[in-house]
């Protein structure tokens, strides 16, 4: 259902979330597809913590990237509304500052963590709503 597409960075302003909406073109190269990106997230790690505690996004196909600010190692996974975990994990550190993967999203509300042990139950996690 999700895929995962590792490697792929993008410059973005920090902390910033902005949400790109899905534009095609009348043929050549660039026709929109179903699997065109709708959103872009930018989810800034700074010591145990994010740089928000909610964040929102449309449904479809997302770009979320994580960026690392500070000195430890940090991650983003993704728990649905049924508390399961999405098959999608960014993981940023000293060596690898930003990471960035494509996942689709149905609606709803979901929960971003990071699964370094201690983080998440020291407040590392925020809301991402679907809409």
């Amino acid at each position: 259902m999700t895929h995962v597409l590792r490697g792929f960075v993008r410059t973005a302003a920090l902390g910033a979330l902005v949400v790109a909406a899905g534009c095609g073109s009348d043929g050549g190269d660039g026709s929109a597809d179903q699997d065109e990106i709708v959103a872009t997230l930018t989810i800034v790690a700074t010591d145990v913590a994010y740089d928000a505690e909610s964040y929102e996004v449309p449904a479809g196909t997302v770009d979320i990237t994580l960026i690392q600010e500070g000195l430890i190692p940090h991650t983003v996974a993704i728990e649905d509304q049924d508390g399961g975990t999405l098959d999608l994990l960014l993981t940023v550190n000293a060596d690898q500052s930003e990471e960035t993967a494509t996942i689709d999203l149905a609606p709803g509300t979901y929960v971003l963590w990071c699964t370094i042990p201690g983080h998440r139950s020291l407040g590392q996690e925020a809301t991402l709503t679907v809409s």
